[in-house]
């Protein structure tokens, strides 16, 4: 896997920096992991662009049980980000389009 982090310089001018992860293993479409019901309702929140103040209070659990779910999604899902387990999720269709 790799992360691009572009830095500007000027107005015209930007850095890209390329981080490549010598780790990676790509997702096969047969990789689906199993979710629990709490892991999949803050993947869908998380994915509809809520923070995780509001899942907390949709959900009615605390900030800190959200990041353990948002931890273990990103485990599960082979993602360094949230947005990375999101994007994974949706390739492997855990996610509708």
């Amino acid at each position: 896997m790799f992360q691009i982090n572009i830095l500007p310089l000027t107005e015209h001018a930007a850095r890209f920096i390329l981080f490549i992860d010598p780790d990676f293993k790509p997702l096969g479409n047969s990789t689906r992991p199993l979710l629990t019901k709490r892991e999949s309702e803050v993947l869908g929140l998380a994915s509809a662009g809520k923070l995780r103040i509001a899942i907390a209070h949709h959900l009615s659990i605390s900030t800190s049980t959200v990041d353990m779910h948002t931890s273990n999604l990103r485990k599960k899902l082979g993602a360094h980000t949230t947005s990375e387990a999101i994007a994974n999720a949706l390739r492997l269709g855990l996610l509708p389009r």
